[in-house]
């Protein structure tokens, strides 16, 4: 999206379809990671504003842990994994309420 698309949109239309690198790790029951303790307050203030919150995960993202908690895995709507994701790995989350899309 070009500079001059996004001012037409406006800071409100943008939230909507913003994307950002968020997570580092995802674990059910702590939450989401990032490395760092600034990002990971920037990254806080980001979920806080979005309208919806849906994480892009990896099979390697999955089930692991950092060193900063961006937030619960109940703060987000869903998450968006790869066909090649056992089913396994997304149950604990499923559990949680999350919606998983596959593809």
């Amino acid at each position: 999206m070009s500079h001059k698309e996004e001012q037409a949109l406006g800071d409100r239309a943008r939230a909507h379809v913003r994307f950002e690198h968020l997570v580092h790790f995802i674990d059910a029951k702590p939450g989401f990671f990032f490395g760092d303790m600034e990002e990971a307050q920037v990254k806080r203030a980001i979920m806080a504003r979005a309208a919806e919150t849906w994480v892009l995960a990896s099979a390697e993202k999955l089930n692991a842990t950092s060193a900063y908690v961006i937030a619960p895995c109940t703060e987000v709507s869903g998450l968006i994994v790869d066909d090649a994701v056992p089913q396994a790995d997304t149950a604990a989350f499923e559990r949680l309420g999350l919606a998983i899309v596959r593809g």
